[in-house]
């Protein structure tokens, strides 16, 4: 009994030291304020005192030593910390003219609304991200926060411009997203509050649908998943949503890591005929595409099976269908429970298709200059291997929500 209790005391002093180690050692383990992340650092490329261009990195404040990426993951930290060139935003500029219309509302994203000189609105969103706020009060203030605002590090800075280029081939509305940096002293947007500046993808709020409508139809307008699931509910049969769309736009999800689809990450596109609406899916939000939680002892343990598996890696193989799945399952039941599996296959097949190696090198070539290429190449073979075996994730993907109760 006294071994036991011995042991059991060594144990826990063991874990008390290495929590103090960790927390005096590791400049991620500190509680979280209002000044961290410092002011990512830059250099002036034009030697201006606005210039069109400069060498930034996205996230130098991601940098960790050989133990904090034991810990918590080498995850993209070094293409957060990577110096590229980036165009400066000039709004006063661009696209004859662009004014700031408002700032988001966002919990994790630095968001603003603009209008270009033809009124058409875009969304400017912030590269680098936030989460610590959709933690509960007290948590915030402390080393959880700290960690969790980390994790940030293990999606990639430039996913948006990876899935625009695949998603063109895929058959998958998008948005093409340009990259750009706004300095931290830029009065337009200093009237709204940002003081920090950094790196932001400017992209139209809306897709081009033309190529969403069919012979025949007219574009209504588009809708969020609340209010097209109102329609869909009162209109006695005379509203749909195209599945088999849907259905692709799933798999694409699958294909390229994306598990954070939950209904508020889609829009709608409505078109009618004379007696009939059909609502299309229009992808919102990329940024947990090609995401990597399993390199840190940390991050690895947390996204295990029976913790927080939605959260999934892209890694060659589909690790876990039914993790990644959790957080679409309420469209997923609602919308696929009916699609027979062989149109799953059929549809993995043509995304296989409309895939080839060509179009998934042009996409890893939307990196900015300055990332290793041996990283890059990575990322090919990965996005390479989901694709060959993407009739297998289909398969899974549908007997999964077969066997799922819709609550």
């Amino acid at each position: 009994m006294t071994n036991k209790f011995s042991l059991k005391f060594l144990l826990q002093l063991l874990v008390i030291v290495a929590g103090i180690y960790l927390s005096w050692n590791l400049n991620v383990f500190i509680p979280f304020n209002a000044s961290y992340p410092p002011l990512d650092t830059y250099k002036d490329f034009s030697g201006k005192v606005a210039p069109d261009t400069v060498i930034a990195a996205p996230g130098e404040h991601y940098l960790r030593g050989a133990m904090g990426a034991f810990w918590l993951g080498k995850h993209y930290r070094s293409v957060w910390a990577a110096q590229v060139k980036v165009p400066v935003l000039h709004i006063s500029k661009k696209n004859g003219g662009m004014k700031i219309l408002r700032k988001g509302g966002g919990m994790q994203t630095t968001s603003f609304t603009l209008a270009d000189a033809a009124g058409t609105e875009y969304a400017l969103r912030s590269v680098d991200k936030n989460p610590v706020h959709v933690l509960p009060g007290f948590f915030r203030y402390t080393f959880v926060a700290s960690f969790v605002r980390d994790q940030v590090s293990a999606t990639d800075p430039f996913a948006p411009q990876w899935v625009a280029e695949l998603s063109s081939h895929a058959g998958v509305p998008y948005t093409t997203p340009e990259l750009y940096f706004i300095h931290p002293e830029d009065s337009a947007f200093n009237k709204f509050g940002l003081q920090r500046g950094g790196f932001f993808n400017l992209s139209p709020k809306a897709p081009d649908l033309k190529e969403l409508q069919l012979p025949g139809e007219r574009f209504k307008e588009l809708y969020s998943t609340a209010e097209m699931l109102q329609i869909l509910t009162q209109s006695k049969g005379k509203a749909s949503v195209d599945t088999v769309l849907f259905l692709r736009c799933r798999l694409f999800d699958l294909l390229i890591g994306d598990w954070d689809r939950h209904p508020g990450q889609w829009d709608w596109a409505g078109f009618s005929t004379e007696n009939h609406t059909v609502f299309r899916p229009v992808p919102k939000d990329r940024d947990q595409a090609f995401g990597y939680y399993k390199d840190g002892v940390l991050p690895y343990l947390l996204t295990r099976k029976f913790i927080l598996n939605k959260i999934a890696s892209f890694t060659p193989e589909f690790e876990d269908v039914a993790g990644y799945s959790k957080n679409g399952r309420v469209l997923d039941d609602l919308l696929l429970k009916n699609v027979p599996g062989s149109v799953f296959q059929a549809q993995a097949r043509l995304l296989q298709k409309q895939l080839p190696d060509a179009v998934l090198q042009a996409a890893i070539k939307k990196y900015p200059a300055g990332i290793v290429p041996e990283t890059i190449q990575n990322r090919f073979q990965t996005l390479k291997s989901r694709r060959q075996q993407l009739g297998e994730g289909a398969r899974l993907f549908y007997k999964i929500i077969q066997e799922r109760n819709i609550n």
